[in-house]
């Protein structure tokens, strides 16, 4: 088993070295192999929140990935130092589903992750993410 990357610069050589993830700060990065996904339009609420949650994230220097489910919605995992995010992008009024829950439950429960769940076309949602992403652990 790998060791736990101890520095940004450690984690980003870590991350890097995994063909399943693409760094957010990379615009060039290799393509990340995706499962079957159902297309996002140009206009899509949840496309436009993640293009502004990748912005923010790269401004403030998270590094992370995500992945689209169909019909679940977009997953996001950022990581800045110690911080840990796992971040749950849905349509503006779709729920999470049982499995879902479960999972951002169970990751939470450790302690070391924050999970949030915001949905694409609530401001509420929007303006929680941008604090969120501009704030400092400590």
């Amino acid at each position: 088993m790998d060791r736990m990357p101890q520095t940004t610069a450690q984690l980003k050589a870590w991350l890097a070295a995994r063909p399943q993830v693409q760094l957010v700060e990379e615009p060039g990065a290799r393509p990340t192999p995706r499962l079957p996904t159902r297309p996002l339009p140009e206009t899509d609420e949840e496309e436009a929140l993640l293009s502004e949650l990748r912005t923010l994230a790269k401004q403030h220097g998270w590094v992370g990935e995500h992945s689209v489910h169909p019909d679940d919605g977009i997953r996001c995992m950022l990581v800045r130092g110690s911080e840990v995010l796992v971040v749950q992008v849905l349509r503006r009024n779709q729920k999470l589903t049982m499995a879902q829950q479960t999972w951002l439950s169970v990751l939470e429960h450790t302690g070391k992750v924050e999970t949030y769940i915001w949905h694409g076309g609530l401001r509420t949602d929007h303006a929680a993410m941008q604090e969120r992403l501009t704030r400092r652990a400590g």
